[in-house]
This record gives C-alpha cells, sequence and structure tokens, in this order.
C-alpha cells in the first residue's frame, strides 16, 4: 500500500527542468516559514530527483537501486525534520499536474499535541499470510495495476472523461482496460455480498480499497453513498482515497447534496493531500445546496481558510471555489503564504 501511494502521488512524472513548489501544512505561520526556510532546497532536490525516477516506470527502465538511495535520504529528511521540531509525525507529499511545469510538494507535519490528526495515520503497513483470492476483489485490483502503467506510460488521452458508471479511475476505452466494465458491470450484481462483506470486515487494506471501487459500478447513488459514508474514517488514506473518491464522483453525477458534511470538513485536517482534495470535491458539490451551505459555513471557514494559504493547487483551488460558493471570501490571503494549521 506505501508503494501504491508513492505512485499515486508522483504519478505523472515530470522533467528535470520542472521547479518543487514548496508547502508546510499543520503549524502556525512562524514555524513553516522556519521549516521551509530550513529545509525547502533539500525538499526540493529529493523530490525532483524522485520524480524523475518515477516517471520511467511505464518506460521500463527504473532503476530500482537509484530509487531506493532516494527513498532513504528523504526517509532521512523527514526523521531530520521530525526530531527538528519534536513532531509526531512529518511527510513528503509531492503530484504532478498534466500541462503544469511545477511539481508540488507539502510538507506535512502534525504535532505531538495533535492527537486527534494522529489518527488519520494509518498503522503499519498489512502484511498478507494468506494465498490471493481470486474473486472479483481480485480482478479489481489486477485492473488497477493495468491502468495505472497505462496511465504512467502516457499510453491514456486525459482529456477522456467517458464514464458509463458512478466512478471511474480512468476510462474504460484502452483495448487493454475495455473488457473490464462489462465484467464489473455484472460482477456487482452476482457478487455483491462479497463486495460488502470486503469493504466492511476484510483485514487486507488493498482489498477494502478495491471493494469501494466496486461500490461505484451499484445501480443506485444511494446505496453506494449509504454503503461508503462509514468508510470516510476508515484507518488506512489508501481505502479512505478511494470511498472519497466514488462518493464524490456519485453525489456530483446524482445530484446529491444532502449528506452530512461533518465528516469531510474533520478530513480537512488530516495530513494527507489525497484525503483532503477528495474531501474538498465532495464538499465543493455539497455547497451546491443551502443546506450543504450552512453546514459549510457554521463548520469549515477556519479549515477552508488554512488549505487557501497552501499553494498545492487540488487544495488552494478547491477550497477557493468552495469559499466563494458559500460567501466565506472575507479573510482571503494571496496564494503564496504558507498554511495556518
Amino acid at each position: 500500500m506505501k508503494f501504491m501511494f508513492i505512485l499515486l502521488v508522483l504519478l505523472l512524472g515530470g522533467s528535470a527542468k520542472a521547479n518543487d513548489i514548496v508547502d508546510v501544512h499543520g503549524v502556525n505561520h512562524h514555524v513553516a516559514k522556519e521549516i521551509k526556510k530550513r529545509y525547502e532546497k533539500r525538499v526540493q532536490h529529493i523530490e525532483t530527483k524522485l520524480m524523475k525516477e518515477f516517471s520511467t516506470v511505464g518506460a521500463n527502465v527504473q532503476n530500482p537501486q537509484r530509487v531506493q538511495q532516494w527513498l532513504n535520504q528523504k526517509n532521512q529528511l523527514v526523521q531530520e525534520i521530525k526530531q527538528h521540531g519534536h513532531f509526531a509525525f512529518v511527510d513528503l507529499q509531492t503530484v504532478n499536474y498534466p500541462g503544469k511545469k511545477n511539481i508540488y510538494t507539502t510538507i506535512e507535519i502534525v504535532q505531538s499535541n495533535q492527537k486527534n490528526r494522529l489518527s488519520f495515520i494509518p498503522p503499519k503497513t498489512y502484511q498478507s499470510t494468506g494465498p490471493k483470492r481470486h474473486d472479483l476483489i481480485e480482478l479489481m485490483i489486477v485492473y488497477q495495476h493495468k491502468a495505472m502503467r497505462l496511465l504512467m506510460s502516457n499510453q491514456l488521452d486525459l482529456h477522456d472523461q467517458t464514464c458509463p458508471v458512478y466512478h471511474c479511475t480512468v476510462p474504460f476505452t484502452h483495448p487493454t482496460l475495455k473488457p473490464y466494465l462489462a465484467l464489473f458491470n455484472q460482477g456487482v450484481i452476482h457478487e455483491k455480498p462479497l463486495i460488502i462483506e470486503t469493504l466492511n470486515h476484510d483485514k487486507n487494506p488493498e482489498r477494502r480499497a478495491a471493494a469501494a471501487f466496486l461500490v461505484g459500478h451499484f445501480h443506485d447513488p444511494h446505496e453506494i453513498i449509504t454503503l461508503l459514508l462509514p468508510h470516510v474514517t476508515d484507518q488506512h488514506d489508501g481505502v479512505r482515497n478511494n470511498v472519497l473518491r466514488v462518493i464524490g464522483e456519485t453525489i456530483a453525477r446524482a445530484h446529491i447534496t444532502e449528506i452530512n458534511a461533518l465528516p469531510f470538513l474533520t478530513l480537512l485536517d488530516s495530513p494527507y493531500v489525497t484525503d483532503r482534495n477528495k474531501a474538498l470535491l465532495v464538499l465543493l458539490t455539497m455547497a451546491d445546496s443551502e443546506y450543504g451551505k450552512k453546514q459549510i459555513i457554521k463548520h469549515g471557514r477556519a479549515r477552508l481558510l488554512t488549505l487557501h494559504h497552501l499553494k498545492q493547487p487540488n487544495n488552494h483551488d478547491i477550497a477557493e471555489m468552495i469559499l466563494k460558493k458559500t460567501g466565506l471570501r472575507t479573510g482571503l490571503h494571496s496564494h503564496g503564504s504558507e498554511s495556518n494549521g
């Protein structure tokens, strides 16, 4: 799961000429400024090198030893920042966006007194002790790996938004992926109990995450939301990511806006970019209704302003759209300021 997380955040490869823009999230402005001043150049250097290495995955020319060397340097830097501030948690999370020259890294920090934010951090990676189960869940995992390889090797059309179900990771139009659509659509009819049981009780987070994507093939959008809502607080960020993706796509497609906003507002405190950007997309749809707007106004202003202060586009830009939709524009600061945590 950890390796897949790295692939997801270092997803779309960049050039060596790209600039790495660094944010600090989770501490006040003065601490963020000091951390950035001390560590920014090293963060930029390591993350740009890693981005270059991961961009070669799809071309099958990746050097595993060199990747591991850079990952070791990254881990050493993370530990140094952690010890410097006596922080409970530190991570470097990088995103590259299609069509943008810059890559964006967020230095994620959880302070020792922020016990509520520590709850987002997963336990040690699950290690499977049994044989693989050759079922519909495993088929979704295989499909995701194939889709990821195609995406990373630039074999998918990023402008193709075709999706005949409530959620698609990528379109099913590529010849390699096309057969899976019918398999999943038929599978969710015959294997519904397996999907729900896996989502609710499987100890393997990779299988729970795959089950969440299969729920996105169900026919009833209200059932999709009902089944997935309890899992937005799953202890593993990879599962939360998939659950949030499916909820976000489903409520947007089905125009479902009157759901409880509080779990998604709480996720804005997470030390994971992937939690925050998916929760923001859910809230963006909810802000279309008076019910959702009232909840966001009552509980969300400070959190949204914190994310608006970041440069990370998938946090800053969506937060700004929500602030505009809800009329919470007062107090907006410049794009380039650090997070107030």
